[in-house]
C-alpha cells in the first residue's frame, strides 16, 4: 500500500508540476534530469518507503528507528555516484559521526 500511494503521488505530483511556476520548466529539463525525478519518486521514496515498513513489521519500531539516520548518507553516495557530485571532507565526517551514532545505538540496545 505504501508503494502504491508513493508511486500514484509522484505521477499525480508530477503532472500537476507541468503547470506550476516554476515547474513549468520540467519540459525543458534534459534526459538525466528527468530519470533522476523519476528515480527520486520511484526508488528513493516508494520502494524505500515500502522496505522500511517491512523492517519495521519484521523487527519492531525501537529497532528499526536509528536506521532512519542512515537516509541522508545514502542520498549524498547515491548523489556522487550518479551525479557525479564531489564530496567535501566535513560531509564524509559527517557521514561517519552517524554511522558510529547508529553503530552505538544499536549495540547499546543489546546490554
Amino acid at each position: 500500500m505504501t508503494f502504491y500511494a508513493c508511486a500514484v503521488g509522484c505521477v499525480l505530483l508530477g503532472l500537476a508540476a507541468l503547470f506550476e511556476e516554476p515547474w513549468f520548466l520540467i519540459p525543458h529539463f534534459s534526459l538525466t534530469a528527468r530519470l533522476c525525478l523519476l528515480y527520486l519518486g520511484l526508488f528513493g521514496t516508494a520502494l524505500g518507503y515500502t522496505w522500511f515498513t517491512n523492517v519495521v513489521q519484521e523487527i519492531g519500531a525501537a529497532r528499526t528507528a536509528p536506521f532512519i539516520n542512515l537516509t541522508p548518507i545514502s542520498g549524498v553516495l547515491f548523489g556522487a555516484l550518479i551525479l557525479h557530485e564531489r564530496l567535501e571532507w566535513a560531509v564524509l565526517f559527517g557521514g561517519l559521526v552517524t554511522i558510529a551514532g547508529v553503530m552505538m545505538t544499536i549495540y547499546a540496545g543489546r546490554k
